[in-house]
């Protein structure tokens, strides 16, 4: 489907929240969780092939990521973002996107306890 006729329906939206993978935040998301992910691991992810995600914790709802070809760079960031927005196939076409904060990441795994 071209991208025109994808958004040919859509609604230009200004949300606030973090970039990250489909990987990492829709499970997260699927529990209630809308917030920051690891940006190392959203990076390998997406370098993988992972598409790329934008996490909005004002619509409590990820989207995937079209035209912001320098999103990795944004990982980490707090950002607002607008962009034409398809709500039903949760895709997102990045216009413009402004950072507001660094956060780095907002997850960690609990390192192993120490062996005694």
């Amino acid at each position: 489907m071209l991208a025109s006729s994808l958004f040919a329906a859509s609604t230009v939206k200004t949300w606030k929240g973090w970039f990250s993978d489909l990987s990492c935040a829709t499970p997260r998301a699927k529990s209630g969780v809308f917030t920051a992910t690891n940006p190392e691991c959203a990076k390998k992810c997406i370098e993988s092939g992972v598409p790329p995600a934008f996490i909005s914790d004002e619509a409590k709802a990820v989207f995937r990521v079209q035209g912001h070809p320098t999103l990795k760079d944004d990982l980490g960031y707090y950002v607002e973002v607008t962009g034409d927005v398809d709500m039903d196939a949760k895709i997102i076409n990045v216009r413009s996107v402004k950072r507001l904060e660094y956060q780095g990441a907002s997850c960690a795994r609990p390192k192993p306890a120490a062996k005694k």
